[in-house]
């Protein structure tokens, strides 16, 4: 058993000896196997620093399915110039010449009717700021997590019925990329307000 010199990292090549000490104790043989970057792109786009986990865009007809049964809102407050699935838009991080504003949680929500899809990191502020607005309408798309502290006030701001996302491969992309497991998100859409809260699930 040898470990290469392709690293000059003291701890990179002791835990490189720590793996495969263990494999070797348990008769565990690994194998390193090429996969060319274009059948491999989520990893090969995570190496080369190009995936952004707050970018990913759900898929077009989707959405209008939603803006259907729930009509169309007037702003999308988490996008940007590549996914923003409305011409009015806020973007998360950076200002942007297309953009309405920056940072969706910074403004006032007061009135407005608008679709979100925030980093998952953000949905229990989404959810506040929704309930201490009072005044206005928001299609949320978040996770089904009924073990969330977030999740007993979203279910008291409901507005309509809350609908599951259909299942699909592109469901989820970021660019040529698409999520690899969708299903474990177990997204829906809630249509939720501060006010007059009410609808059971």
């Amino acid at each position: 058993m040898s470990i290469g010199r392709g690293t000059h990292s003291r701890t990179l090549n002791a835990l490189a000896w720590q793996v495969l000490t263990w494999c070797d104790d348990l008769k565990i043989v690994l194998r390193a196997t090429h996969i060319p970057g274009v059948t491999n792109l989520v990893a090969d786009a995570l190496s080369r620093g190009r995936l952004v986990t707050t970018e990913w865009e759900l898929k077009e007809s989707c959405v209008q399915a939603l803006f259907n049964h729930y009509g169309r809102p007037d702003i999308d407050l988490f996008a940007s110039a590549k996914n923003a699935k409305l011409p009015t838009y806020c973007t998360i991080r950076f200002q942007e010449d297309g953009a309405w504003a920056t940072d969706a949680l910074s403004i006032s929500l007061q009135g407005l009717d608008a679709y979100a899809f925030p980093p998952l990191s953000l949905i229990p502020r989404v959810i506040s700021r929704v309930k201490s607005t009072g005044n206005c309408r928001l299609l949320l798309i978040a996770l089904f997590w009924p073990r969330q502290p977030w999740f007993r006030t979203l279910s008291g701001l409901l507005k309509d019925l809350p609908r599951r996302l259909p299942l699909g491969e592109d469901l989820l992309t970021q660019g040529p990329l698409c999520h690899q497991d969708p299903k474990s998100l177990h997204l829906v859409a809630w249509k939720i307000s501060g006010l007059d809260q009410g609808v059971a699930i």
